[in-house]
C-alpha cells in the first residue's frame, strides 16, 4: 500500500511541475508584444520625436527603419533623421559620419543631396576645418 502512495505522490509532484511550467510559458507568451510597423510608420513616429526635441526615442524609431527595412524608400531619410539628431545634440562628428553613410548607401535616394550639403554646413559653420572637409566630401 505505502508503495502506491508514493507512485501517486510522485505523480501529484510531476503533474503540478508541469501545470506550472504550462502556465509559465503560455502567460510569457501571452505578454505584451511590440507591433511591428511599416517603415513609414517607423519614421514618421522618429519625425514626430524629432519635432518634440525627443532625440534619443526618434534615433531609435529611425535606426528601427534601417535595422527592418534598410531597402525600403524611408530608409535614406531616417539616416538623414539621425545625423540631424546628432548634429542638434552638437556632435558634430558623428552627425558627420551619418550623413555621410546617406550619400554611401544611398547615393541615388533624393537625402543625398542634402547629406552632402550638411556636411559641408557642419565642417564650415560648426568644425571650423577646411581639410577635412575637402577630404569628405570628395572621398578621398
Amino acid at each position: 500500500m505505502r508503495r502506491n502512495l508514493s507512485r501517486r505522490d510522485h505523480f501529484g509532484r510531476n503533474s503540478l511541475a508541469v501545470i506550472i511550467l504550462s502556465v509559465l510559458i503560455l502567460s510569457l507568451s501571452c505578454g505584451k508584444r511590440e507591433r511591428v510597423l511599416s517603415a513609414r510608420e517607423y519614421f514618421d513616429q522618429g519625425a514626430s520625436y524629432f519635432k518634440e526635441k525627443s532625440f534619443a526615442l526618434g534615433a531609435l524609431e529611425f535606426q528601427k527603419v534601417l535595422e527592418k527595412y534598410p531597402e525600403s524608400k524611408w530608409a535614406d531619410n531616417a539616416q538623414f533623421g539621425l545625423g540631424l539628431i546628432y548634429e542638434e545634440l552638437g556632435d558634430y562628428q558623428k552627425a558627420v559620419e551619418e550623413l555621410r553613410k546617406v550619400v554611401t548607401n544611398y547615393p541615388k535616394g533624393d537625402k543625398a543631396p542634402n547629406a552632402l550639403f550638411g556636411m559641408g554646413e557642419i565642417y564650415e559653420r560648426r568644425l571650423k576645418n577646411k581639410n577635412l572637409l575637402r577630404r569628405t566630401l570628395f572621398f578621398h
